[in-house]
């Protein structure tokens, strides 16, 4: 009896792993000329990023690198986990002569929020 409780008990964590690891996170849209960077680590972005983002660590732009193909006369949108390290980057762009640089905080803060019992 201990054997099937335990096997109940296993096969009800996997199904519902299984049905979490198929929802799909909706994340706001931006025009096609905005260039957003994700600036978290590379163990970060591998958990999850905007599907339309570009990777550069904000450690690499702080460094000076990384920003090479990005057009300064289109927007930079930047994100990392809170703002911070977006915000940094932010502040190094702009004095490289970019323009239009904003901060949108955290990735959390790019979710779109699911709506009743979705």
């Amino acid at each position: 009896m201990r054997k099937f409780l335990t096997t109940i008990i296993a096969m009800a964590m996997f199904l519902s792993v299984s049905v979490s690891a198929k929802e799909t996170i909706q994340y706001q849209q931006f025009d096609d000329d905005i260039q957003i960077i994700d600036v978290r680590t590379l163990e970060e972005w591998k958990g999850g990023h905007h599907p339309n983002a570009l990777h550069v660590p904000h450690t690499t732009i702080l460094d000076g690198n990384g920003f090479e193909n990005l057009q300064k006369d289109k927007p930079v949108m930047l994100y990392c986990t809170s703002g911070k390290r977006a915000e940094q980057a932010k502040n190094y762009l702009e004095k490289q002569d970019f323009r239009m640089v904003k901060n949108l905080g955290g990735i959390s803060d790019l979710i779109i929020p699911k709506k009743g019992n979705e």
